[in-house]
């Protein structure tokens, strides 16, 4: 079958791969991010990293009405706050909170209320969910609650699949072949029947370990 994605930071690197593979695989695609990659058959949406709570609710609001409807949402989380805690601003810190959990909740409760079938989400972060970095607290805190977040929505019926898939590319650096076979890894681990997965994924190694596997009764698969 085949199906519509919306893909949020996939207008560069691993999300833009990400797209065009789906793409290629026959499906509709619509990216959201600052610049417009200009790929024939992708439809392009601007999408700022707002700090103000507010005119993230908007952006989201006009990026949805600009859609058909969606499948699949994919969360790119690719924005970083670097340096300790006293280093950031509080510009930082909105940025990372509202683009980083604010923004796929706002993405997910909005296309949940609208789609005629279990909505499928797939989370993508970076190693920083599973391990603290004293240069980014910020970030790590973010993206250990979009985990938090995967895990909770796992538990709603209502939706469908639901992945969460963590590299370690974010700090070493990410290179065209790195960001290829991460997206290339995702697709396949989010195929197959399952209700929720987890996996981690290791570009330098090219290394790939799924540490959960649940059905819809939260059984192991």
């Amino acid at each position: 079958m085949k199906k519509s994605f919306l893909i949020v930071g996939g207008t560069a690197g691993l999300g833009l791969h990400l797209a065009t593979q789906y793409k290629a695989d026959g499906h509709t695609v619509a990216i959201a991010g600052p610049d417009d990659p200009a790929v024939s058959g992708i439809a392009f949406h601007k999408l700022f990293v707002a700090a103000d709570t507010r005119q993230v609710a908007k952006d989201v609001d006009r990026l949805l009405a600009g859609t058909e409807m969606i499948h699949t949402l994919i969360f790119i989380a690719d924005h970083r706050a670097c340096g300790s805690i006293d280093d950031l601003n509080d510009e930082d810190l909105y940025r990372t909170v509202t683009y980083g959990l604010l923004m796929p909740m706002m993405l997910v409760q909005r296309l949940k209320k609208r789609s005629d079938w279990p909505l499928k989400v797939m989370l993508v972060t970076s190693d920083a969910q599973h391990i603290p970095f004293a240069d980014a607290p910020a970030d790590c805190a973010a993206q250990a609650g979009l985990g938090m977040l995967g895990a909770a929505l796992v538990r709603d019926l209502a939706l469908g699949k639901v992945l969460v898939a963590s590299h370690s590319g974010d700090r070493t650096g990410m290179s065209t072949a790195d960001a290829a076979w991460t997206a290339r890894e995702i697709v396949a681990v989010s195929g197959g029947a399952f209700k929720c997965k987890t996996a981690k994924l290791d570009p330098g190694l090219r290394r790939v370990e799924v540490t959960a596997c649940l059905n819809a009764q939260m059984a192991a698969i």
